[in-house]
């Protein structure tokens, strides 16, 4: 039976042997629940605990030891990252298109279309009407000149109403 030495540290001590700041030490104890002996800790028992209960940085580098395990996951970190990238690159983009929209650079289309198809119908039943509103000025009338006017300005004013911008226009 083998019989190692135990080394005993403080916590300071012990988080300063894994680059840890005496800050992260004594979270590292508290969240890993590495036993705690007059303000003594085992190194190798609190370091296997720490590494046991956490998980590996992304940012961070392995140690040398690891770095030849590390080359076969290169693949991996690179697929991670160009995910990660190009998910960035559409947030960014959603929020350009959120920020356009507010500044009313944008407009809703399925607004456009209610709104665009409301005035065709208004156009359409204005030109359904023509003949009945122009029936009784034309009744009797031989002047061919005197009707094509007629027709031509009813006829412009109808696309003058569908050329207009303003809605109240639109419906007079």
């Amino acid at each position: 039976m083998t019989v190692r030495s135990v080394t005993m540290l403080t916590v300071r001590d012990w988080a300063a042997t894994l680059s840890m700041s005496r800050q992260a030490g004594y979270l590292a104890v508290s969240r890993c629940k590495i036993p705690v002996v007059d303000g003594l800790v085992d190194a190798e028992a609190a370091t296997a605990l720490y590494r046991a209960n956490t998980r590996a940085r992304a940012r961070n580098r392995p140690p040398a030891s690891e770095a030849s395990a590390a080359d076969s996951g290169d693949a991996e970190a690179s697929g991670y990252s160009e995910h990660r990238a190009r998910r960035e690159r559409a947030e960014a983009d959603l929020r350009e298109l959120e920020l356009a929209e507010r500044r009313g650079g944008l407009v809703d289309i399925a607004a456009v279309r209610a709104e665009l198809g409301m005035r065709l119908a208004q156009r359409r039943e204005q030109l359904l009407q023509l003949p009945a509103r122009l029936a009784p000025l034309m009744v009797g009338d031989t002047d061919q000149a005197r009707l094509q006017t007629l027709l031509d300005g009813e006829l412009r004013q109808v696309l003058a109403a569908t050329c207009a911008l303003d809605s109240s226009e639109a419906g007079a």
